[in-house]
């Protein structure tokens, strides 16, 4: 029996928040679909959260069996740290490929490629956010069609793979200007899903609202709790998510009302947002903290611990990368600016973790760039080009950066910033515990406490890092939902919890296609359908 399947993504919109609002009467759409479909919970990897939830989706598949952990490939030969773009599908493809007898079209999914065997219309970078890769399309004019016809995503640049989508937290102005452009890419989104749709009765066609990830990381603080909250009220800029939200909802409202009610639809986020603890600890301070830990002296934002702490400045007219490299210590020495690496080309140069990559050859360890959690790689013999620390002493490297950075307190409330250390191997070339690969870049992953985001942080050997600005307000959190409508599903369903592969598999098994037995999920639905449901695929 051939089973349609639509499914619409909200690029990381947070269960709670939908919830929230929901309930509050600004998602109309959404409740109601809600309310008349199977909904339930999925839960994400808590590694490198930020960087891999749409290849797990994609692939149906974690990471370690992929063998692709983000965006940030570091090369112990050279002590680089590249971005290659998305990953390649080879050996494990896109699960809307594995089935060529199926009718698909693709629309806007992030970090993917165009692959063969696609029955349909592939379009991807008309505007995503962390697009990973060009603008393309298969039919090969398609994407330049719908340009001529609705014009391009205002909120994405092609130029910088679909990163040009945010705005500096302290400027008004830059973020008034990114809720309007994402208000109007949404209204173009939806005229060219609606088109899609109507175009032939497709076995699969699906997009993601790319606008609900950007929202939420650029404008967080003028809607939700965050140290930035009460400068958000001094704005004056209204609940600027909340309009983007509310708009996506109306979006969503209108693509529902082409769908057929035999037709399987699904709406779902791999992923969610809160509060964003992760991006000041990982990208700037942890890195600062090892270049104390090792040449005991500090680089950027020295602060003196003897005196109190002012409130967190609210005026921070430059972009973030300009106002950290203002702090550097005056005796600082070996950074790379990020001007310096911006003319060189390097894709990382807006990042502080990158500027102290010159420094690393001679460190006993290092902190990588990172959009997620911390990560430590040990300068090891052997394995790094000039590695410093023997194979010996490593297990007593590892030990006493997990005692120092358990020292770190912030500095506002006193209370620990590193929640947990993973360490992804036993021995320095071996696998972990965790089963995480040896080719995993990390050797220590440090997680922070999310409670409150922090701006500054003090040690009592290394001193006080920081205060230093807020960058992105909304930040990744591992847990999404699913919502499915159709025939044979009651609603108000609950399904079972499940995790972020699950999705990939119920998709595959609402349009017929067998789960492949090398996917890390399953299907959802089959024990919520009832006995008038048409007959969905089992696992191959």
């Amino acid at each position: 029996m051939k089973h349609r399947v639509v499914a619409i993504g909200l690029d990381a919109a947070d269960p709670e928040v939908l919830d929230q609002w929901m309930a509050e009467g600004c998602l109309e759409n959404l409740r109601t679909f809600k309310n008349n479909s199977a909904y339930g919970s999925v839960t994400n990897i808590e590694h490198y959260r930020a960087e891999t939830p749409w290849t797990t989706f994609l692939t149906g598949c974690w990471p370690k069996k992929v063998g692709h952990w983000g965006p940030i490939v570091y090369q112990p030969s050279s002590y680089d740290a590249e971005e290659p773009g998305a990953y390649r599908f080879e050996d494990h493809p896109p699960f809307y490929a594995l089935s060529p007898e199926k009718r698909v079209a693709v629309f806007d999914m992030p970090q993917v490629r165009l692959v063969p065997n696609v029955n349909g219309v592939q379009i991807l970078g008309w505007g995503s956010h962390s697009q990973q890769g060009p603008s393309c399309s298969v039919p090969a004019e398609r994407l330049q069609q719908i340009r001529q016809k609705h014009g391009a995503h205002p909120a994405y640049d092609e130029a910088s793979w679909g990163t040009s989508d945010h705005a500096n937290c302290y400027d008004t102005a830059a973020l008034t200007a990114l809720k309007h452009n994402l208000l109007q890419g949404l209204e173009k989104r939806s005229a060219i899903f609606q088109d899609l749709l109507v175009q032939e009765p497709w076995d699969l066609c699906m997009t993601l609202f790319a606008e609900a990830h950007s929202s939420s990381h650029s404008l967080w603080h003028l809607s939700r709790e965050h140290p930035l909250f009460s400068l958000a009220q001094q704005q004056q800029t209204g609940d600027a998510m909340r309009e983007v939200f509310q708009a996506m909802d109306t979006q969503i409202g209108r693509i529902l009302t082409h769908i057929p009610d035999d037709t399987y639809t699904v709406i779902f986020s791999g992923h969610g947002m809160q509060a964003n603890a992760l991006d000041v600890p990982s990208m700037m301070l942890l890195s600062e903290f090892m270049h104390r830990w090792h040449f005991r002296s500090p680089a950027l934002a020295p602060g003196d611990m003897t005196q109190p702490l002012s409130p967190p400045q609210t005026n921070y007219p430059q972009h973030w990368k300009h106002e950290l490299w203002k702090r550097r210590a005056a005796t600082a020495t070996g950074l790379a600016s990020p001007t310096e690496q911006q003319v060189q080309g390097d894709p990382l140069s807006w990042m502080p973790a990158n500027w102290y990559k010159p420094l690393w050859p001679e460190m006993r360890a290092f902190a990588l760039p990172s959009y997620s959690e911390g990560q430590i790689r040990v300068n090891l013999r052997g394995r790094e080009a000039k590695g410093t620390v023997p194979p010996a002493e490593y297990e007593a490297l590892c030990d006493e950066l997990c005692e120092q950075l358990y020292q770190l307190v912030d500095a506002r409330t006193g209370k620990p910033v590193v929640k947990q250390i993973v360490r992804t191997r036993q021995a320095p070339y071996a696998d972990s515990p965790h089963g995480l690969p040896a080719d995993l870049p990390a050797d220590l992953l440090v997680h922070w406490d999310e409670s409150r985001p922090t701006d500054v942080v003090e040690h009592p050997q290394f001193g006080r890092i920081g205060p230093v600005p807020f960058f992105r307000t909304g930040g990744h959190r591992s847990h999404g939902f699913l919502m499915v409508k159709g025939p044979g599903i009651e609603p108000g369903t609950r399904l079972n919890s499940g995790e972020a592969p699950d999705i990939t598999a119920t998709l595959l098994a609402l349009m017929g296609v067998p789960i492949p037995n090398y996917f890390d999920g399953r299907s959802l639905i089959h024990p919520f359908l009832s006995s008038t449901a048409p007959s969905l695929a089992h696992v191959s």
